[in-house]
């Protein structure tokens, strides 16, 4: 029985099976726009995730600030071996995809569509 991805959005609490960390507020923010995005199998542009996550500061927000916010989002992701895979949709922002399969499967998917995603980035 694979063990179950819970998170608790008034903590910021992220568990999988054993395993668990606390998302900054930030973070915790990012998550659950991509979860809800995700149950509806849509894209989290970027301007909304900005506006969302940082407020009225969104407008001065860079991209570079996202990136950040993404690349902690998934090492924390990464940390308690959770099955979840944050995609880069070049132009257009980011999709999370929720695997039932085992966490390691999941995280050798995670590197290797980062990896993609690098490439496609400089193509």
């Amino acid at each position: 029985m694979n063990p179950e991805l819970n998170f608790d959005d008034e903590t910021g609490v992220l568990m999988f099976g054993k395993k668990s960390t606390r998302l900054s507020p930030k973070e915790a923010a990012l998550f659950s726009l991509l979860l809800h995005k995700q149950q509806s199998d849509s894209i989290l542009p970027r301007n909304e995730l900005a506006q969302s996550v940082w407020g009225e500061r969104w407008e001065v927000i860079s991209n570079n600030n996202i990136q950040q916010l993404i690349l902690q989002l998934r090492r924390k992701i990464d940390a308690v071996g959770g099955p979840v895979i944050i995609e880069n949709i070049y132009k257009r922002g980011y999709k999370m995809t929720i695997h039932a399969q085992g966490a390691g499967n999941t995280i050798r998917r995670n590197l290797i569509t980062r990896f993609v995603s690098l490439i496609l980035n400089f193509i």
